[in-house]
């Protein structure tokens, strides 16, 4: 009886530490499946800008369009208000908004107007005034329009040359910290948005395919057998086209262009 007792208490034994190990297996992947879940989680913080109505809300990954809007409207006026005497804080301030793949032509395009002799004597003051900040969501884009002021004083008063322009930014977000990974600027007041690509791609190819048919007469009113091959090379360039890349010694304005409106004052 006592040996058939033993028996009993043993296996009774055996299986409470058996059942022993499975609950401390099933504690250790808990604990080792929480400290993953925190390593990985990141806080989500909630901002109110003081020139902003509405919180701005940023992650690890993303953030709100308010939040990408301030950042555009700020990026803008580094960009437009560059001085001889803010030009290294603007650089040192852009580097660390911009993305490190389009930054260096950036930067090349900085240092050649700060070696530029006329940008250092110039009698002229040149700014951006930003008049609206646009947001779109397709594209996660964010849009600045404005002018873009230059100001010279002269013996009979001085004048102001307005041109209106679009900066078109795209904001990510690496780690809780907004990286600018593509930068635009145009003259006009209409943004480049999905609809307005759209709509010059409609417009492009039919303004295209009357080219063709007005091409292909000439060319059959000439005697020559119109194709494909001879049509392409006689079509003009696109409608629209990216900015090109700067030079290094590229030292006109970052934003602006020819054929401003002057007023004078």
């Amino acid at each position: 009886m006592e040996t058939l007792n033993f028996l009993r208490r043993f296996d009774l034994s055996n299986f409470s530490v058996k059942m022993l190990l499975v609950a401390n297996l099933i504690m250790a992947l808990g604990v080792a499946s929480t400290l993953l879940i925190t390593a990985a989680r990141h806080e989500r913080i909630v901002l109110v800008p003081p020139h902003l109505e509405g919180k701005s809300e940023i992650s690890w990954t993303s953030a709100s369009p308010e939040y990408y809007k301030a950042w555009g409207f700020y990026v803008s006026h580094l960009i437009g208000n560059i001085t001889p005497e803010n030009l290294t804080y603007v650089i040192d301030a852009l580097g660390d908004i911009f993305a490190p793949k389009i930054f260096p032509p950036l930067k090349a395009k900085l240092l050649a107007m700060g070696r530029d002799p006329a940008f250092n004597t110039a009698t002229s003051m040149s700014y951006f005034v930003a008049s609206r900040v646009l947001w779109e969501p397709g594209s996660q884009k964010v849009f600045v329009m404005g002018r873009y002021i230059n100001s010279t004083a002269t013996s009979t008063g001085g004048y102001d040359q307005h041109q209106n322009v679009v900066l078109e930014f795209l904001f990510e977000m690496f780690e809780g910290k907004p990286l600018l990974t593509h930068f635009s600027s145009y003259p006009g007041t209409q943004p480049h948005t999905l609809a307005w690509r759209k709509s010059y791609e409609k417009e492009g190819l039919a303004e295209e395919m009357q080219r063709n048919a007005r091409l292909e007469k000439e060319l059959q009113d000439a005697g020559i057998e119109p194709n494909a091959a001879l049509l392409q090379n006689m079509l003009t360039p696109p409608l629209y086209e990216e900015v090109p890349e700067v030079s290094k010694e590229d030292t006109t304005p970052l934003i602006g262009g020819p054929a401003p409106q002057e007023t004078k004052r």
